[in-house]
Parts: C-alpha cells; structure tokens; sequence
C-alpha cells in the first residue's frame, strides 16, 4: 500500500505500541508546542491504520505531545491551525516493519540514549527475530554503535534488578497477574509464526498478531506454553478462523501435562543446546526434554529400575 496523506482528528492519534522512543524530555516538547504556535507542523506525523479507525503514531511521538499541549494550553491557536486535523502521512505496515521505521527514524534524529537504542535492537531480535547484521543494513548503525548501545542497555538492566526494580524476564515462573503478562521472547515467537502465517495467506500479520496475543494473555500462558502453542498453530492455521478452536488448541497443550520449573544451566550447555535445537528445527524445550528423556531412560536401564505408569 502507498503512502496517503490524511487530515485526522486528534482524538483518532495515539502512539503505537512500536514507536521505540521511551523518553521524553517535558521541556523539548514545551518547546517544540512553542514552535508549533509559530510556524506550524512542518512535518507530518507517520502512521498506520488500526483497526479500530483510530492511527498509531510510529514517528513523531515528541510532535504529537506538543500538538496535545498546544490544545490544552493554546486552543484558539490549536483551532487556527488544526481544526480540519492534524496533517499524518498514513500506510498499512506490519510490526516489524513499524518497529524498524521508528528506530531508524530516531536514529537518524540522533534523539535517542544508547540505552534505549540497545532496548530498541533487543526488541528487533527477541520479538522479530532479527540478526544483528540485518538490524545494521536497516537501520545504518555501525557494528561498534550496536554493540556499545547494548552493553549500556545490560548496565541499566542490571542496575534496575540490583535496585529490585521489577524487570521482565523471559523463562521464569509467573504467579498471579503477572502470569497474563507476556514475555518479549513470547512476543517475537508471536511475531514469526504471524508473519509467516500471513505470507502464506492466512490472514493479517497484525490480526493473528492480537488472537495468538489474546488467547495467550487470557489463558495465562507461560513463554514456553505460547512457543508450543505457536508451533501447533503453524501446522493448523484453520483454527485462527475460530476464537473457539483456538482455546481448544490451547487446552489440548496443557493436556500434555508440561510442568515448568526454573533450573539453572551452565552457559556452555544452553550454547550447545541452542545451537542442536536450531539445527534440527526444534524449540529449545522441546531438544531439551528429548535429550533428558532418552538419557534418563537410559539411566534408569541401567539400574534396572521400572517406573509404573512411565
């Protein structure tokens, strides 16, 4: 879909859940309303469609601020320059694609911390499963520039966990409310198999983007739970037609009686076992409990113990 060039009502602009920039200086966007007063919007904000008619912001979030400011503080001119609406230029993209495009926006603007740079490039790679060289054609960062934005995002990580700042993290046991929160590797499992499904025709990237959300969110599923899941959805896309077979699915998973448990693996043997699962196509679960079965297997053989019920 080509770019078009659209009038929206404020009311119909939020930022987008892509739109990578965190943080905002109050004073910048005084400034920037200030301006506004004065000249005008000089460039449109970037968007897409949501489904609900309202458009994500994927740039100009800093824009988009001051425009509010400039209607609680300045109406009559907010009215004089934007009573037909706020000028966007508006196109479907996945979110991947949004992602990439705020990145390199704000990369370009230089209006971005290290840290939130390195957050930024994470993000690419756990939810998008993107390669760091693909991150660095597209978004024209330097090897040095990403590798020093993630080592800064790894301090701040680590100093919000020393402080018992609560960070998510993916892999470990959830209770309560927490448990419907999903993990950024959940989402980029998500992610992947939506793209995939969708170049296959089976609907909108962004649609099964929010089912496989949903369903996960309102089951409580752990990130292991959603990679089993997506895989099972891969090889039956007909459920997406169906909220119904969907959660259907999802109980047939937790029929297989998985139990999850928090362990600690030495850092050369998740190497090894990354590296075997990728290989021979499988989630890192799922080698796992293969290796650990055929092993324990062999190990109770040996002393020839029988389990009942095994």
């Amino acid at each position: 879909m080509s770019w078009q060039e659209v009038l929206v009502p404020l009311e119909k602009l939020r930022i987008s859940p892509y739109n990578v920039r965190q943080r905002i200086d109050e004073g910048a966007v005084k400034s920037l309303m200030d301006n506004i007063a004065k000249r005008g919007l000089i460039n449109p904000l970037i968007a897409y469609p949501a489904p609900d008619g309202a458009y994500e912001i994927v740039c100009g979030r800093l824009r988009f601020l001051a425009i509010r400011r400039l209607k609680m503080e300045m109406p009559e001119k907010f009215n004089e320059l934007f009573s037909r609406g706020i000028p966007v230029r508006a196109r479907e993209m996945s979110p991947r694609e949004a992602a990439l495009l705020s990145l390199s926006e704000n990369v370009r603007q230089n209006t971005m911390t290290k840290a939130e740079i390195g957050a930024a490039v994470t993000r690419l790679r756990e939810e998008f499963g993107m390669e760091l060289d693909e991150i660095m054609s597209e978004v024209q960062l330097k090897a040095d520039e990403i590798r020093r934005a993630l080592e800064v995002y790894r301090a701040v990580l680590g100093t919000m966990e020393t402080l018992q700042i609560p960070v998510a993290r993916p892999g470990r046991p959830k209770t309560g409310e927490a448990r419907r929160a999903i993990s950024t590797t959940g989402m980029g499992r998500i992610h992947s198999t939506a793209r995939r499904l969708a170049e296959k025709g089976y609907g909108r990237e962004r649609e099964i983007v929010e089912k496989l959300k949903k369903v996960s969110m309102d089951s409580g599923l752990s990130t292991r739970e959603i990679q089993l899941l997506t895989k099972k959805v891969e090889k039956r896309p007909e459920v997406l037609k169906s909220e119904e077979e969907l959660r259907k699915l999802v109980a047939e998973l937790r029929a297989e009686e998985m139990v999850e448990r928090v362990v600690l693996l030495r850092r050369d043997v998740i190497s090894k076992l990354e590296w075997l699962a990728k290989s021979r196509k499988k989630t890192f679960d799922e080698l796992l409990n293969e290796l650990l079965g055929r092993a324990i297997d062999e190990e109770l053989k040996r002393l020839g113990v029988v389990v009942i019920g095994a």
